[in-house]
């Protein structure tokens, strides 16, 4: 099955507009997830302080390790992205992602949240750095510096809308759980770069 949708995709026409469009859809809706976690978070850090009972300086923590991951980590990504393939990066940095913002929603004391949040923070340099690279290598040129406005764009709505959210999360009953909320959607782009992105 793995092999047969490889093919598929492998002999997909990048010249479809269809095509682009979902490619384009799908890196941008990556980028929405990253930049909402990362201001969802920081909104709902004093109810994860009160609600693991830790103090500030710990719980600071649960916002330093992600940002530090993806700025410790972004380049490499990029650099092993470009060997070993653009599409299982960017597809196994959104799923690591989803399934690091659930354990996010279930973790039991500080120290698991802020590993978990490393793990997160993994699986968000993996699809930002390769975000971009498939759009500037697989998209014709005259639609590239568009389509890069709508990535950047997209991270820019997320950072405004993870303020909102995320006090609407943390008036909730389960506030400490805010990452969580990011699960489901990641799993939007991954479905549409795997159902279009090119192998590499």
């Amino acid at each position: 099955m793995a092999n047969l949708m490889q093919t598929l995709i492998t002999r997909l026409d990048l010249q479809s507009k269809t095509s682009q469009r979902i490619i384009v859809a799908a890196v941008s809706l990556a980028s929405l997830i990253g930049a909402i976690d990362t201001s969802i978070v920081n909104i709902a850090q004093p109810a994860i302080i009160q609600s693991l009972g830790v103090s500030i300086g710990m719980g600071s923590l649960v916002i330093i390790a992600y940002m530090l991951t993806i700025v410790g980590l972004i380049l490499i990504m990029g650099k092993l992205g470009n060997r070993y393939g653009f599409h299982n990066f960017f597809i196994g940095g959104l799923a690591l992602f989803g399934f690091a913002s659930f354990l996010c929603g279930i973790a039991p004391g500080i120290y698991f949240l802020i590993g978990v949040r490393i793990l997160q923070g993994v699986g968000a340099a993996m699809f930002s750095a390769i975000g971009p690279a498939i759009i500037t290598t697989y998209l014709p040129a005259s639609i590239r510096g568009r389509s890069l406005g709508y990535l950047i764009s997209h991270s820019a709505i997320g950072f405004a809308l993870g303020p909102g959210i995320g006090g609407f999360i943390t008036d909730s009953p389960d506030g400490a759980g805010s990452s969580s909320s990011t699960s489901p959607s990641s799993c939007s782009p991954f479905s549409l770069d795997g159902a279009v992105s090119p192998a590499r």
